[in-house]
């Protein structure tokens, strides 16, 4: 929607302002760009063009949802190979409106066990019980640091969900063949919490679009970026609906939820009914303008990202030191993983020994980070709402305090990877 139409200038005043704006972005660009001393966790991944795709859509006067939202969600339909996709303020809110829609849509009930991985994030579970749901923590792999799929019939043998909420942990995609087995085999709900694993693929097909549901991020730290923003996938079109009114106050306006199914008693200017609880999730037009872009650089990022973790490996591999104290995920025949960072687990030092690593690495300028929050049925927010646990959790256990990630971003390098494996020797040493 255009809220500026009195104050936009005319097309050729645009172009002539865009015109001057990029000679000096690339004057700007050339002389500000040098290399951190730190080698950081997160790069970012915006550059001359996005910032001229927001200046442009700011100056039409494209603000709130609009053309620029429509091209971003089109394209990024197309590249994860869904029907529908739903533009939103961030990934976080792209997981509230799939449960949102799940359960206001009646496909879900609250009291309804949903399966989350306990090596989880916050905003995995909170819309779950946000929406009355119980998450039932279960048990990760030690080989791919995914869910574990040995317990997964277990697990739904005794606390019967309705859903599971799967992760692609940093962006290694799960052994979907047997899990999509085990939820048609029992009427379960695939969620897809793809936020960390954007541009990954499962036998050539996007993560993200095998369940009734996927969600995306374009977060800062996150494969693609628009300062903020997320995106929700499904091949349901009366799911994108609701989810459309959801991000929008729960309005039927801007959806094709018909205003007519809704009559009620009293007359309601058809323009102003909301017939759903909804929230404002939108992305702002100029900020779907930088997604059009970046959704173009996703593929390069991901090699890149795939070339460092590569570089990992072979270190490890080639170390005996390394390989004695270090394992790392490994990534099925078929799968592609789009690497998030590039996370390990240290299988003969103590908690405390690895708490000493981090402030060594950072001492010798690498900055690293917990693995995703650890076992996330530890955080004390989950005295606040009820959860379960299936059977016990000896593997997220040894993951809580004994593994940490690396930076592995497009904008690695093979010395920076070198270097941070010297730093890890050294310290082993």
């Amino acid at each position: 929607m255009n809220y500026f139409t009195q104050l936009t200038p005319n097309l050729q005043s645009v172009s002539a302002c865009l015109s001057g704006l990029n000679a000096e972005l690339s004057t700007f660009f050339e002389k500000n760009t040098s290399s951190n001393s730190y080698i950081r966790l997160h790069s970012s991944t915006l550059g001359q063009d996005d910032l001229l795709a927001f200046s442009k859509a700011f100056l039409e006067g494209s603000i709130t949802v609009g053309n620029y939202n429509d091209d971003y969600e089109r394209k990024a339909a197309k590249l994860f190979a869904s029907p529908y996709c739903l533009a939103s303020n961030s990934g976080s809110s792209a997981n509230l409106l799939a449960i949102s829609a799940l359960v206001q849509g009646g496909y879900l009930q609250p009291g309804d066990k949903v399966i989350v991985p306990a090596l989880s994030w916050s905003t995995t579970v909170f819309p779950l019980v946000q929406y009355g749901l119980i998450p039932v923590y279960l048990d990760i792999s030690l080989t791919d640091f995914n869910i574990c799929v040995n317990q997964l019939k277990g697990c739904v043998l005794e606390h019967q969900p309705k859903a599971l909420m799967l992760i692609h942990t940093y962006g290694n995609p799960a052994d979907l063949d047997s899990i999509l087995d085990v939820c048609k085999d029992n009427s379960i709900l695939l969620i897809e919490d793809t936020c960390e694993s954007m541009g990954a693929t499962w036998r050539n097909q996007p993560v993200g679009s095998f369940g009734i549901l996927g969600t995306y991020s374009s977060y800062f730290s996150h494969h693609i970026c628009t300062l903020e923003g997320g995106l929700t996938v499904t091949s349901s079109k009366h799911l994108d609906s609701l989810m459309r009114s959801i991000r929008s106050h729960g309005w039927t306006r801007g959806t094709s939820l018909d205003p007519d199914d809704y009559i009620t008693d009293s007359y309601i200017d058809p323009t102003f009914m909301f017939v759903n609880i909804g929230y404002n999730l939108r992305l702002s037009d100029p900020q779907a303008s930088i997604g059009v872009q970046q959704l173009d650089k996703l593929e390069r990022f991901v090699l890149a990202r795939q070339s460092a973790a590569q570089r990992f490996i072979t270190n490890i591999q080639s170390s005996s030191k390394l390989s004695a104290h270090i394992s790392f995920p490994s990534v099925s025949a078929h799968a592609s993983s789009s690497w998030f960072g590039f996370p390990m687990r240290f299988k003969s030092i103590s908690e405390p020994k690895v708490r000493d690593l981090r402030a060594y690495l950072y001492s010798e300028k690498v900055e690293s980070r917990p693995f995703l929050a650890g076992d996330f049925s530890l955080q004390p927010v989950n005295k606040k709402f009820k959860h379960l646990t299936y059977n016990n959790t000896p593997n997220i256990s040894l993951f809580h305090n004994l593994s940490i990630a690396l930076p592995c971003h497009q904008d690695i390098n093979t010395s920076q990877v070198d270097y941070m494996c010297a730093a890890l020797e050294a310290f082993l040493d």
